[in-house]
């Protein structure tokens, strides 16, 4: 009984709800039917000193919950309002995760058309759709 009144309460504190169990289940997960094009993205990082070795940034690398992380992609790709504020956390986040070296944070996009059989392509090819310069000003002092 005691576990489950811990899992109601860190269910309902407003912390973010961190431990609420369905947040990542597929059975909650939109579906797609056939013919449909689905979009899957990706944030990558630059560092200054290697131009072409962006590599990506995982959202548990940099202390985001999922849905705050593929909201702010999701944010910055349509150009929302809230996109500049999307990306100064981001920005943020990444220089406290992995330090000064980083100066370019990117956003990679592939895209498939559901079949009947899988999807088309099996294995789509990445491509860039956004990137940014960090503002150097958010690094803190001594990273």
């Amino acid at each position: 009984m005691f576990c489950l009144w811990m899992q109601l309460y860190a269910i309902a504190w407003p912390k973010g709800g961190e431990y609420w169990p369905f947040v990542d289940y597929p059975m909650f997960s939109s579906s797609h039917q056939e013919g449909d094009q689905f979009k899957v993205h990706e944030l990558r990082a630059v560092p200054c000193h290697q131009p072409g070795a962006a590599h990506q940034v995982h959202w548990t690398a940099i202390g985001f919950h999922s849905y705050t992380y593929w909201r702010a992609l999701r944010e910055i790709m349509n150009d929302d309002p809230a996109g500049p504020k999307r990306r100064a956390e981001l920005e943020r986040a990444v220089l406290a995760a992995e330090g000064s070296h980083v100066c370019t944070l990117q956003i990679w996009e592939r895209s498939a058309i559901v079949t009947r059989h899988g999807c088309r392509p099996r294995n789509p090819p990445w491509k860039l759709v956004r990137d940014w310069k960090v503002d150097r000003s958010l690094v803190s002092p001594g990273r």
